[in-house]
Parts: structure tokens; sequence; C-alpha cells
């Protein structure tokens, strides 16, 4: 396999770079693959007002990613990432399924996420320059600090990063959108609908961070991004800001882990007349103590929801982000697996926007051995602004509990359970009927990594 991947690599950068020998190339890779069983007892909300949803639902996952690096010399890198058959088993036929034989439909060359079996995304280049290092090319992006707000994906990026004394700076300039190059070359009759008369129509984002250690016990990392939205009709033009203040404080048995951020965005000219401008306020904490082998922590995640209908001569709004792909706290509320929520801005609360959230969470851990580890998580999640008449903010409270099995080096089994009591909110707006039910679910995994 690691042939196979020193052959791809090399292909791919051949005709921009001049290689040494193939004897004088290391790669090194580093990666993961699982495969997970997930059940689902019910749903929350009943078929109609009569009849009672016990049905339930099981299915497989799998997917492998690896992250190859390719070491030109001792200075220069090329940075890679395969996806290999990312998919769900469904429909109990599995993945490859025999149309000839059964009559069903096959999804070779494909998966879930209408990708490929094998997938090369992302693929960038990295160096010393000026006491620091320049990254060029597609890489990760969409994540900062914590796993709250963050989405990773592909970017198409330029990064430079330095350190000066124990402060590490970061600067990046990021392509979201390209609306006129690589369509339309050089032509002898320019048309209207040329690529040239659209350049004026890119979606670029530019970026300054920071990892400041005040001390062993003390790190903060701010970050400010801005994207610019720059569209030939009026309707998209504008802007978002993000800032980001991220700390983590460890004394002794204490630790807290925190992040604040504001959002900013304005579009002109979204409404006629007037220009569309929203803020929101989001954050994330976690605190505890650990005690030997036990941990004990309190946290919570407010994320501003909309409180008022937009309109012509009120456009501004405060639902404008979600709680991000990354961030996973309950299995059946934000799992990316089975999340009723997962990667969401609310519930839908009557605005134009959604409710937003307001969550407290009480967790704990205990390694039973070297080799084998217990934890459990209890939550309550509310809307934080809920505008839909007699309706209640009361999501759910759910309940988590994971048991992790470390069978050799490099291979993990682990098994958790979740158990959401439904709250009022999904009652209320039909009239105050009792349509919603209790959900039990589980998931089960093997996981290597490397």
């Amino acid at each position: 396999m690691k042939k196979f991947f020193v052959v791809l690599a090399v292909a791919a950068i051949a005709l921009s770079l001049a290689v040494p020998a193939m004897a004088d190339i290391k790669m090194t890779t580093t990666g993961y693959m699982n495969v997970r069983g997930l059940y689902l007892d019910g749903n929350i909300m009943n078929d109609s007002a009569t009849v009672e949803n016990k049905s339930s639902n099981a299915w497989y996952l799998m997917e492998m990613v690896i992250d190859p690096t390719l070491h030109i010399n001792d200075k220069v890198r090329i940075h890679g990432r395969v996806t290999v058959m990312e998919r769900v088993w469904n429909g109990g036929h599995g993945a490859e399924s025999d149309t000839n034989s059964f009559g069903i439909t096959a999804n070779r060359g494909g998966n879930y996420r209408t990708e490929h079996n094998f997938w090369w995304e992302r693929l960038y280049m990295s160096f010393p320059l000026f006491g620091g290092t320049l990254s060029v090319g597609r890489m990760s992006g969409g994540g900062w600090a914590y796993p709250w707000q963050d989405s990773d994906s592909n970017r198409d990026r330029v990064k430079y990063a330095r350190k000066f004394g124990h402060i590490t700076l970061v600067g990046l300039i990021e392509k979201l959108g390209e609306g006129d190059g690589g369509k339309q070359v050089l032509t002898l009759n320019p048309s209207p609908l040329d690529n040239f008369t659209n350049s004026y129509s890119d979606t670029d984002a530019y970026a300054v961070a920071a990892v400041v250690p005040f001390s062993k016990e003390i790190l903060w990392r701010p970050l400010v991004y801005y994207i610019e939205h720059q569209q030939a009709n009026a309707v998209s033009s504008g802007y978002t800001l993000y800032i980001s203040n991220a700390l983590t404080l460890k004394m002794g048995p204490f630790f807290l882990d925190g992040e604040v951020n504001y959002w900013n965005r304005k579009f002109e000219n979204f409404f006629n007349p007037g220009d569309l401008k929203g803020d929101q306020w989001t954050g994330w904490l976690d605190t505890g103590m650990n005690f030997g082998p036990a941990q004990v922590a309190l946290g919570g995640f407010y994320l501003q929801g909309e409180s008022d209908k937009s309109s012509a001569e009120n456009p501004k709004r405060q639902s404008l982000t979600g709680t991000g792909e990354e961030f996973q706290p309950m299995l059946l509320l934000f799992s990316e697996d089975m999340g009723l929520l997962w990667n969401t801005s609310g519930v839908p609360n009557g605005t134009i926007g959604s409710s937003g959230y307001q969550a407290i969470y009480l967790r704990g851990a205990y390694k039973l051995s070297d080799t084998m580890k217990l934890s459990g998580l209890a939550g309550y999640l509310l809307a934080d602004k809920m505008e839909i008449e007699n309706a209640d903010d009361d999501i759910g409270i759910e309940f988590d509990v994971k048991f992790e099995w470390k069978l050799m080096d490099n291979l993990t089994y682990v098994i958790e359970g979740g158990y959401l009591i439904a709250g009022n909110y999904f009652d209320d707006p039909v009239g105050d009927a009792d349509l919603s039910n209790d959900v039990f679910g589980m998931r089960h995994m093997l996981e290597i990594k490397w």
C-alpha cells in the first residue's frame, strides 16, 4: 500500500516539481479505518396523533482516511488526504449490489456522500520561508482551537506560520469561490457572456491567528477571519466577519476549556430598500477536575437564536451560524451518525431564522484499567429563542454511556448508548397533543489508528 501511494504522489507532482530519485523519497502516513454499527429504537414523533411510532432501524458505516506526507528532502513536503470507501451499508444488500441476481439498485463507484470509492481530496506543498513555513494548495480548513463551530473541509489556500519566541502567528489567504477564471480563455470574438465580465464574482477569505502560551498553565488562541463575498448581483455582495477567542487553563487537577465567538455579516440590497445586517454571539465551556483515574466536568454551550422576524424595515438577523460538524457532545442530539440536530443553528421557531441553543451537561469518566475506560454524560437542551405561540423551549434531556476497550496498540472497540427524553417543544406546536416518544440509540465501532 505504501509503494502504491508513493507512485501516485510522484505522478501528481511530476509536471510541476523536479523530484530526486525514488530512492531518496521518504513517505510517512497517518490515518484510521473504522466500521460502525448503529441502532435506533423508535422515533421522536408519532406517525399521527393516534399511532405511536414503535419502529426501529439498524445500519452500518465504514470509512478509511489516509494522510500521506511525501518528504522530497529535509525541508520540502507534499501532504495529501485520501478517503477510501466511505459508505453506508443500507437496503439489506451491502455496499456492492448485484442487480442481475436480485434486481436491486447497485451503488458501485459512489457512497452516501456522492463521492468515490477512492478520493484524493487534499494535496498541498509546504516549505520553510523567512523563518517560518509556507503551505500552498488544497488543505484542511474550517476549524480552530476546539470542535465548537468547526466544520473541517477542503480549502484552497496559502498559509504562512512562524514562531516569534513562544508565540506562533498564522496568516492565510483563501479562495472559497471562483466565478471567472478557468472557464474562458482569450478569444478572437469576445461575447458579453464571457467570464472576463464576471471577474468581480469571487468569494475570498483572509485570516490572522495566534497561539499565545502565557505559561504552561494558560494558553490563548485568538482568530480573526474575514470573508469578502464578491458577486455581480447585489443580492449576495457583502462580508462576513468571524472573531474567535479560545482559552485553555490547566492548574493541577483543575482544567478549563472555553471558546467565545462573534459573527458579523452584512449584505447589500438583500431587501429593497435596505441592507441585510446581522451579528451573533456563541460560546462553549467545559471545566472540571481530575482525580487520579477519574474525571468530572461541567459544561455547556450557547448559540444565539433569531428573536425578530426580519423585514425591509428591520433586516437584522441573529441566526447566522450553526454548531459545526466537528462538535458532537451528545450521541442522539448532535452526533454525525444519528444526531437529530447535528450541525444546525437551532429548531424552527417561527422566524426567518432558527432558535439557537442553550445547553448544560455533566460528564464523567473513569479509567478501569490501562486498556478500558468508562464514561457518561447527562445533558439538557433548550431553544435560545422561541417565537412560536404556545410552544415550549424545552428540546430534551439526553443520557449517554460509553465503554472503550483498547484490544491492542492500534485497535480499539467502542460501544455507547444514548437515551433521549423528548421535550415539550415537540408536542406544544400542535395543541399540547402527546405526539413525542423517548428514543434509545446505540453505536459500536472497531477502529484502527496509526
